[in-house]
This record gives structure tokens, C-alpha cells and sequence, in this order.
């Protein structure tokens, strides 16, 4: 069934000029391919963390080169569970592993309605881009594309401890980052670490972003879009 749909819209996509697909295989922290580092998504088991016996990504990048597509895996670094879905967090999600650790505190937090991983530490920066270099070691893909969520909010509840931690050691050597220029310096290791790994994993594979059209909705959010189209090392393309 799974063969079936994507054939139908791997087709379409040809027939109607396309030269790409951009499709979603980490939408909550989790996977659509076989992850030792993510739990598998309830899109295709129904229940997160439960093997559906087969692995979408591989089938997904076989159809769309044999229809002569590009295939760039679309990832959201940061999210966990927005409006209670997915219902279930496996066990081995790491919301569930870090929750209760003292010293994993404030990895991933709740904000409004949602749980998201915390940039501001660097094992949690690590982890999203083993999860990036997995794909590009694993999987024929053409390129590796997040999109536009980076910090859900400008509440400087959200990572409180993390800036106030920073702040006190910052002040011993120097004038401290504002709590914005702090959380673009995060996101902008992220950006960069992510990159290195997927290159060292596989030069061929592309590093992209999908931005909102907005540089100050960007920045609002973590995303110095205009530092990763003026430097190096950053990305290889943007999809505003």
C-alpha cells in the first residue's frame, strides 16, 4: 500500500515538471526509517516506537530515483509533541530517558503546548546531528532539508536556567550575549555541526533550510538566515 501511494505521488510529481521531493521524516523527534537513535513515528506504525516491518525512507528514495527525482529528507530538529500528538511517547524517546535524569535537566522542556529538545546544550545539539549523519550514512538521499522551526517562542522561560547559567560564567570574562543573541549563537552551532556531520558522512549529500521569507521572523526564532547565506560551512542551499 505504502509502495503504492508514493509511486502514484512520485509520478504525479514527474508529470508535472517537478525535479525533487521534499519529504518529512522527523517530525517529532522521531523517525520514518530505521533510526538507532529515534524511535519509529506513529505516521507509519500507528503507535510511536513501534516497528511497522518495513522502512519508508528506503522505499521512498528507491521510487523517486527510478522516476529520475531527487530525494531530500526533511527533518524538524527541535520538536517533540505539539498539541498531545503523537498521544504516546515511546519509552526510548528521550523526552522519556532525559525526564527524570538531574543531569540531563532541561534538555527538552514544555512550552505552551508542546515539549521540544533544548539547543542551548550541546549533548542535545550532538543528537540531532547524529540523527542528520545517520540518514546521510544510511540512505541514498540527495539532501537533508529543517525547516523553519528553530525556538517556539521568544519566552525566556523556555530556557531560563541554560542563559542564566551562561550569563553567570560569561560575566566573569566579558559582557554576555543578550538571551537573543544567545539562542541565534545556539542555533547557529547546531546549523554548523549538523553540517560538518552530514558531509563527513557523505560529501555528496546536500545540507539545506527551509526559512520562513521573513528575516526578522527568523531571527525571532533562532535563525540568522542571513549568516548561513553569507558564510560557509552553514548550508548548502536555502528553500525560503
Amino acid at each position: 500500500k505504502f509502495r503504492e501511494k508514493f509511486s502514484a505521488i512520485a509520478r504525479g510529481a514527474k508529470e508535472y515538471g517537478m525535479n525533487a521531493l521534499v519529504v518529512h521524516v522527523r517530525p517529532f523527534g522521531d523517525a520514518l526509517y530505521r533510526s538507532q537513535y529515534a524511535p519509529w513515528s506513529h505516521i507509519v506504525s500507528g503507535t510511536q516506537g513501534v516497528d511497522p516491518g518495513y522502512d519508508p525512507l528506503e522505499i521512498m528514495v528507491e521510487i523517486a530515483h527510478s522516476e529520475g527525482l531527487e530525494l531530500h529528507a526533511w527533518m524538524n530538529p527541535l520538536r517533540i509533541q505539539i498539541n498531545g500528538t503523537p498521544s504516546i511517547l515511546a519509552e526510548n524517546n528521550p523526552w522519556n530517558l532525559w525526564k527524570d535524569d538531574p543531569e540531563k535537566e532541561g534538555w527538552a522542556v514544555e512550552s505552551g503546548s508542546g515539549k521540544y529538545y533544548n539547543p542551548a546544550y550541546p549533548q542535545v545539539r550532538s543528537l540531532i546531528a547524529d540523527c542528520a549523519a545517520e540518514i546521510a550514512a544510511n540512505y541514498d538521499v540527495d539532501g537533508i532539508q529543517f525547516d523553519d522551526y528553530f525556538y517556539p517562542t521568544q519566552d525566556e522561560g523556555f530556557d531560563k536556567a541554560a542563559y542564566e547559567a551562561y550569563r553567570d560564567s560569561a560575566l566573569e570574562s566579558g559582557v554576555p550575549l543578550s538571551l537573543q543573541e544567545w539562542r541565534i549563537a545556539n542555533i547557529n552551532a547546531l546549523v554548523t555541526q549538523v553540517y560538518q556531520q552530514v558531509k563527513a558522512a557523505n560529501p555528496q549529500v546536500q545540507f539545506g533550510i527551509a526559512p520562513q521569507g521573513n528575516l526578522q521572523n527568523d531571527w525571532n526564532m533562532g535563525a540568522d538566515v542571513a549568516s548561513w547565506c553569507k558564510a560557509k560551512g552553514f548550508v548548502d542551499y536555502i528553500c525560503p
